[in-house]
């Protein structure tokens, strides 16, 4: 019943979205903590920075890719890769970015590469 419900009746709810980015003196997680209270989860890490291929790696690892790391050998070179380009064809609503990409990293875990529907980054 949760399934049809979320499939069929959450489309018919309102729907907005402010893409206006958070100033610099603005925090995000804080903005969201106090639109939620106390439904919002007790954080276990602080991730300083979002941006940076250590925080790529860190994601790969512990977050989306832990059970999704495969092995790859492109030109006698061995890679860990992450592959998520099957995602690509996936709608998305206006002004959000697409999923999809494979992540390609060295045997020390440094990025190499962002293979996204063909295109490397």
């Amino acid at each position: 019943i949760s399934e049809w419900l979320s499939e069929n009746l959450a489309k018919r709810l309102p729907n907005w979205d402010d893409h206006t980015p958070f100033g610099p003196d603005e925090d995000p997680v804080t903005y969201v903590m106090e639109k939620l209270g106390s439904i919002f989860p007790v954080m276990q890490q602080t991730w300083t920075e979002k941006h940076s291929d250590k925080a790529l790696v860190r994601f790969v690892l512990y977050g989306l890719g832990a059970h999704r790391i495969e092995t790859a050998i492109e030109n006698d070179t061995k890679y860990y890769v992450v592959r998520t380009n099957a995602l690509s064809p996936l709608p998305v609503r206006a002004g959000f970015a697409r999923y999809g990409g494979d992540a390609y990293f060295d045997m020390n875990w440094k990025p190499v590469k962002i293979v996204d529907d063909g295109l490397k980054h």
